[in-house]
């Protein structure tokens, strides 16, 4: 079962990487807007960053699915350890728009609650 963890933490970190994708390009246009004081554009940024993770983790989840056996199989998994690492990566796949939400979300917040910090 600690394989199978250690072999799923790829798949967890391409999900990062699309949160922060997503996060840290919101972050950086909502704190430009900020300076400018245009709330009203920060709103319109913050839902399509919002939504482009939901979409995106739907994306990936209807591309996962298909590919979870060879996903494992390019992952190295042996066959005692291949039923599981499958387990692992389906639930890590069920859950990647929350994973993408969290990391997003949290460079999102950090730009918007910044405002507050730097008096």
């Amino acid at each position: 079962m600690l394989a199978a963890i250690t072999l799923t933490l790829p798949v967890f970190a391409i999900l990062m990487a699309f949160g922060s994708l997503i996060g840290v390009g919101g972050a950086t246009y909502i704190s430009r807007l900020l300076g400018e004081k245009d709330y009203k554009q920060i709103k319109h940024v913050s839902s399509l960053s919002f939504y482009g993770c939901l979409l995106l983790g739907i994306f990936v989840i209807i591309l996962g699915f298909p590919l979870v056996n060879t996903i494992i199989t390019w992952r190295g998994a042996s066959s005692l350890s291949f039923d599981y690492t499958k387990d692992y990566v389906t639930v890590t796949l069920i859950g990647s728009s929350f994973i993408i939400l969290n990391f997003a979300l949290e460079q999102l917040v950090r730009a918007a609650t910044y405002k507050y910090l730097a008096v």
